[in-house]
């Protein structure tokens, strides 16, 4: 099953689980979700923030959840067949 990773509090540890999984695949969840590579720059791009709150604009979990798969099993498990968006840059 997927972690999921939204809001401020939680970026860090999805950035440091990116880091940690360089072969998982991350979820964009928004209306039209959008499967990613974990090294995918379009959802790790901002990185690990400080207490700086003036930092919003630039946390990657802040306007949509990713959720996580370690492997393509994983992935595909949860996900089945469904119709899903696959990143253009990373081609997952």
């Amino acid at each position: 099953m997927g972690i999921t990773f939204s809001g401020l509090e939680n970026n860090n540890a999805y950035v440091e689980w990116c880091n940690s999984h360089p072969n998982g695949y991350v979820l964009n969840k928004r209306n039209k979700s959008t499967l990613h590579r974990a090294t995918c720059k379009t959802v790790t791009r901002h990185g690990r923030i400080d207490s700086d709150t003036s930092q919003k604009h630039k946390v990657a979990t802040s306007s949509y959840a990713k959720v996580c798969y370690e492997t393509r099993e994983e992935m595909l498990a949860e996900l089945g067949a469904k119709d899903i968006n696959r990143c253009g840059h990373c081609k997952p």
